[in-house]
């Protein structure tokens, strides 16, 4: 039985907990494309959600937590997102060192205990840098995926450039999930004696999605339009994702209240989801009686306002201390439910979406250029509707779960023992 570890700062406790749960998913196709594997996950605890538990058994893998401070309800650092918790409390960048400390130390622990055949590390920043040096001190093979910001964190850091090389000459290979993600890699190698030798082991392999989406029921549908105040008798624009700066949101409401009034009070705009930045959205929203706030939603809640959706909007964007999107998976479950995507140009999914014609791209923090974008689709005809929204699902049909799961595992295999 072949073995893999995988370290990642971002594992949900629960299907209900608001942390994003695509590395759970993929865990989750891996062992369905691939029975056999065994699984291991390493990741902190969660004091949001309260991973009380050292040890969790879920469908497809074992997790273990650690923890990194002390007293344990300070743990602050995971379970919203790093980098937002450093934004919205500068003191939590104090408990850094000891979360990148104790991580290595409670991973190289459970790699000398598990002797996993392979490491693998999901960001760069930690855990590709601990995973290096456990890799480095146990002769295991280790392979990492960046997402986003994860290695432009590095940019002001003294030797930042040393360190990045450093880590991808150790690894066996790295992927990135889009094409902006892996420049925000690769910029560290120039002027590399070997930058050709790191620039071979990078993929461009993106996250997945469940393109065998769940019906959603009549009653379920007005349930939820019912309890969330959302009306039945115009179209809806849907934004879905964390309340965090780079997320953009702010750009999508100016966008909104720049519409004339008969077109803007045409349709009903949702935001679902929750995050530091709710009150100032709220407050930019207060004249407008077009908006609704779902807070954040999962499951069978996530999927009808999918659903409901007339078309979707990520306006993202480069916030002011670097950090972006890698490729949402959001966009590619609004791909799969056949449903138009306004996406700015950072979303890291504008070029498939524009190769595609399954969407719409707009320039980043251009709120004019989105708020014609939402009037072009307001005034779309029937036919390139629906052409678009065809389009959408051919394009989501190459993000699926399964497919992307055998593209992991064929890298995999190469640096693994036995053949899976």
């Amino acid at each position: 039985m072949v073995k893999i570890l995988i370290a990642t700062s971002t594992f949900p406790v629960s299907a209900q907990d608001q942390v994003p749960g695509f590395v759970s998913d993929q865990a989750n196709a891996l062992k369905h494309v691939e029975p056999s594997l065994e699984l291991l996950v390493h990741a902190p605890h969660n004091a949001y959600s309260n991973s009380a538990a050292v040890d969790e058994t879920h469908s497809a893998c074992r997790v273990q937590r650690y923890h990194y401070f002390w007293p344990y309800a300070w743990e602050r650092l995971a379970g919203r997102g790093i980098l937002p918790a450093l934004k919205q409390n500068r003191l939590l960048y104090l408990q850094i060192p000891f979360f990148v400390f104790f991580q290595f130390l409670s991973l190289l622990a459970m790699t000398r205990r598990q002797r996993p055949d392979l490491l693998y590390a999901h960001w760069f920043t930690p855990q590709a840098i601990t995973t290096a040096l456990v890799a480095k001190i146990t002769g295991i093979p280790f392979v990492f995926t960046t997402h986003a910001s994860d290695v432009t964190v590095l940019n002001n850091v003294p030797f930042s450039s040393r360190l990045v090389r450093q880590v991808c000459r150790k690894a066996s290979a790295y992927i990135a999930v889009s094409d902006r993600t892996a420049a925000k890699l690769t910029r560290f190698f120039n002027g590399a004696r070997d930058q050709q030798a790191l620039l071979s082991k990078l993929s461009l392999i993106p996250m997945g999605v469940t393109t065998e989406l769940p019906a959603v029921a009549a009653d379920t549908r007005n349930a939820v339009m019912a309890r969330y105040g959302i009306p039945a008798d115009r179209p809806s624009l849907l934004f879905i994702g964390r309340l965090a700066e780079k997320k953009g949101v702010k750009y999508l409401i100016q966008a909104v209240a720049s519409l004339p009034t008969d077109l803007r009070n045409s349709f009903q705009l949702i935001i679902a989801g929750d995050g530091q930045l709710k009150s100032q959205l709220q407050k930019l929203t207060a004249d407008l009686t077009n908006v609704t706030y779902t807070g954040y939603v999962t499951g069978e809640d996530k999927w009808t306002l999918i659903d409901i959706a007339s078309f979707t909007c990520f306006p993202s964007i480069i916030d002011d201390a670097g950090d972006s999107e890698g490729f949402p998976v959001a966009i590619m479950e609004c791909l799969a439910a056949g449903k138009i995507v306004l996406a700015s140009d950072v979303t890291g999914a504008e070029a498939v979406l524009a190769e595609n014609t399954a969407g719409i791209v707009f320039p980043q923090k251009d709120a004019n250029a989105l708020a014609a974008a939402i009037q072009s689709t307001l005034e779309m005809g029937n036919s390139e509707r629906q052409q678009l929204e065809s389009n959408a699902r051919r394009l989501a049909q190459e993000f699926d779960w399964e497919t992307i799961a055998r593209r992991h595992l064929n890298l995999f295999s190469r640096y693994l023992p036995d053949e899976l």
